[in-house]
């Protein structure tokens, strides 16, 4: 293919444009342009999107990444049960390729998922999570998660070569509500400053015809 795109300038229907990538390692640049219909409103008409393709020269041994989190106390605090909250950042980023290495990946949890378990896939290579032996395609022991940057290493050597993929993990810190003001009344019992107890109770005048309510956090 000369090193070029061979599909260019070509409108896109519903089933999509194919487009032939070089022969060899190569990044190709892929520019969509959206038009507004006629009469549109908008001030911008055309938007230009562009997709890199990088083409390796080799696949690599990895071909499947999978993170699970979890809660070693099921989503629990203070005998309150908050569940098991997804977090809509638990994605490995950017999305794993089969036979590709994008290191570092992230992936975010929120303060309740403590600890994560990877699944690793390589045929016929040998796998260490953290230094600990990993089956392919099966899943690590928990890994305790602290508050911030948590790095993950996981080692895949086949043919005596090892190809290091690496995981930043981020747990969030824990959110609360620190405290909360009103502007008809006082708060009665105040909350504890670290969260421990969400329960309060407040006084407002007879006359008041609306209570406005700020909370604080301590983030």
């Amino acid at each position: 293919n000369n090193k070029k795109l061979t599909t260019t300038g070509k409108a896109i229907n519903a089933s999509g444009v194919v487009c032939y990538l070089p022969d060899g390692a190569d990044t190709s640049v892929i520019k969509i342009a959206v038009t507004a219909p006629a009469g549109s409103t908008l001030t911008e008409k055309t938007r230009v999107y562009t997709v890199n393709v990088n083409k390796k020269t080799a696949s690599l041994p990895m071909t499947a990444l999978t993170v699970t989190a979890s809660s070693s106390a099921k989503g629990t605090k203070n005998n309150i049960s908050v569940g098991e909250r997804v977090s809509a950042e638990e994605v490995v980023t950017p999305t794993f390729v089969a036979g590709g290495n994008e290191s570092p990946y992230t992936y975010t949890v929120n303060y309740w998922r403590d600890q994560i378990t990877v699944k690793p896939t390589a045929k016929d290579s040998t796998i260490t999570v953290n230094g600990v032996s990993v089956t392919s395609g099966s899943e690590s022991a928990k890994i305790p998660l602290n508050v911030g940057d948590n790095v993950v290493t996981i080692a895949v050597t086949k043919n005596s070569v090892t190809e290091n993929y690496i995981l930043k993990i981020r747990r969030k810190a824990e959110f609360y509500i620190s405290d909360v003001t009103l502007d008809e009344g006082e708060l009665v019992t105040e909350l504890k400053g670290d969260g421990s107890d969400w329960t309060g109770s407040c006084n407002f005048d007879y006359s008041a015809k609306t209570v406005h309510i700020a909370y604080h956090t301590n983030l």
